[in-house]
């Protein structure tokens, strides 16, 4: 499999978030490498990992939506639960059929990370320049 690497056009032009991107596609790649490797114990760690990080950056742009009244929040935070459930389903998925839910994770994350970046994050940039006076 192919790792994703970091182009300058995911950069949405915030630092904070671009250096949380940076960090969800680095725990992408472990996914990819845990895959490769054929490591179910530690492709869970992985795993985890992800769900904890995702955690951690959807609360601080859900932050930013409810500090600056965005318009567009509810349909953030749809995204971003579903994509915790996903994460929760990956990992149920893993201790049941390792070789067959270790392909479907590493896809469905490749996509959603170029969705979340170059899509759903993009619409708020202006936004969250006005807000901060960017």
């Amino acid at each position: 499999m192919t790792f994703v690497k970091w182009d300058d056009s995911f950069s949405i032009g915030i630092e904070t978030i671009d250096e949380q991107h940076k960090k969800l596609l680095a725990l992408i790649n472990k996914s990819i490498e845990m895959v490769e490797s054929n490591n179910p114990e530690k492709s869970l760690e992985v795993i985890d990992d992800m769900r904890s990080y995702s955690v951690e950056h959807f609360g601080f742009e859900e932050k930013f939506f409810k500090d600056s009244a965005y318009e567009k929040t509810e349909g953030h935070l749809v995204r971003h639960k579903l994509f915790i459930d996903r994460i929760d389903y990956f990992k149920k998925g893993l201790q049941n059929d390792f070789n067959k839910m270790s392909k479907e994770i590493v896809a469905y994350l490749s996509k959603w990370l170029m969705a979340h970046i170059l899509g759903n994050d993009r619409d708020y940039v202006a936004h969250w320049k006005i807000f901060y006076k960017e």
